[in-house]
């Protein structure tokens, strides 16, 4: 949670002739970043003094949707009209799209999330990808899609939303539920829908992973459910380190 004060608040840009729409936000190592939708001005940055500004011709985006940003201030953008993940870095003042020219399945993209080693999983309307690094993604890399039993991971079907948990396990979600696989795209760990789970509809809107407990956050058009996994991500000390269920037999 970031509360600014009022002296830091009235640094944000002003909008005369409509409210200022913030779409999405994130922070990364101390710094706050804020999208701003249909605005000259889409991105802005607060370092906890002062507040940065980032214009379209900068970024490369005007209507953002969502914003990940990476530890080394990699900024990735989907934005609502455009047919790609835009990234952009303000530091080296590089920007890149990410589509099918770079090797994911479909132009549609629906989501995408950061694993824990920098890698980027994309969901589109044709299947899912993985792109290796979101740190570094002007150095002309390609994404790979997976292949699960022989054959390509969800070939031409809508993916709708996915996550990356403490193992780095894809989470993916499509017309016929969640699914979970290895790290290794060798088993099929769990597939939940209507008939065998909590899920009140097999049309999941967004998936939220908790990096803290490894609760797994499922929106779907008939409401919320969590799932609690098997895994977390890992800490830098164990000093709060909560065994469950206490005691454990032996």
């Amino acid at each position: 949670q970031v509360n600014l004060t009022t002296d830091e608040a009235q640094f944000l840009p002003s909008r005369q002739s409509q409210d200022y729409i913030i779409s999405s936000f994130d922070v990364a190592d101390g710094r706050l970043w804020v999208a701003s939708y249909d605005y000259a001005i889409p991105l802005l940055s607060y370092d906890g003094t002062s507040w940065e500004s980032y214009s379209e011709s900068e970024t490369g985006w005007s209507f953002p949707l969502e914003i990940q940003v990476t530890n080394t201030q990699t900024v990735w953008s989907k934005d609502r009209y455009s047919s790609a993940l835009r990234v952009y870095n303000p530091e080296s003042e590089e920007v890149t799209a990410i589509n099918s020219t770079r090797g994911l399945p479909s132009n549609t993209i629906a989501d995408f999330v950061f694993t824990d080693n920098d890698e980027v999983w994309i969901a589109t309307s044709q299947g899912v990808a993985s792109f290796p690094s979101a740190s570094f993604p002007f150095q002309g890399f390609q994404a790979t899609i997976p292949i699960f039993n022989g054959f390509t991971l969800f070939d031409e079907e809508d993916v709708t939303a996915v996550a990356s948990d403490g193992g780095r396990r894809l989470w993916a979600a499509t017309s016929d539920g969640l699914w979970l696989f290895d790290r290794g795209f060798n088993t099929l760990v769990h597939q939940f829908n209507v008939d065998n789970s909590p899920l009140p509809s097999n049309k999941i809107i967004q998936l939220t992973y908790n990096t803290q407990n490894g609760e797994l956050f499922i929106l779907t058009s008939l409401g919320l459910v969590s799932y609690r996994t098997a895994s977390s991500r890992a800490s830098a000390t164990f000093s709060e380190t909560v065994i469950f269920p206490s005691p454990v037999p032996v």
